[in-house]
């Protein structure tokens, strides 16, 4: 998959066109959803990836047993398990989910690993990515159909 760097401006709104139109957000953890444009913001800053991992290690605090309070975090991580994947516990585990779903990528550059944002053309959909049902498909695409 290509992929490039999009310039500084207007990339949240690039890419959050592309992951609403997608519908990527009913498919990350509630605690993506909320990192998820601080790691484009890191990505377009070229924030330094160590950096951007010590930061959110002391800002976030993951919730445990989600699955016992939150039906929707349940249900993702039975399409996680069912897709390869395994549900975020840790910034790093969520960073990777993110990375692997293709929404991110990992580059080094100057000795120093970042992130940079993936060509919107190339963000794949959650379909191609998650190992949805016939009816979860359904309803993804009666929502696209909607918006």
């Amino acid at each position: 998959m290509s992929s490039t760097i999009i310039p500084k401006q207007n990339s949240w709104s690039l890419v959050s066109d592309v992951l609403f139109k997608a519908q990527w957000m009913r498919f990350l953890p509630l605690d993506g959803m909320i990192v998820y444009p601080l790691l484009i913001q890191a990505a377009t800053h070229k924030q330094n990836l160590e950096e951007v991992v010590s930061y959110l290690k002391r800002h976030l605090v993951f919730q445990k047993d989600k699955d016992l309070v939150n039906r929707r975090e349940a249900e993702l991580r039975l399409i996680y398990e069912r897709s390869g994947y395994s549900y975020p516990e840790t910034v790093e585990e969520l960073l990777d989910l993110i990375i692997r779903f293709g929404l991110l990528r990992k580059i080094t550059c100057e000795d120093k690993t970042r992130l940079a944002l993936i060509d919107c053309g190339c963000i794949p959909s959650p379909e191609n990515v998650l190992n949805l049902t016939r009816r979860e498909i359904q309803i993804l695409e009666a929502i696209r159909t909607r918006s």
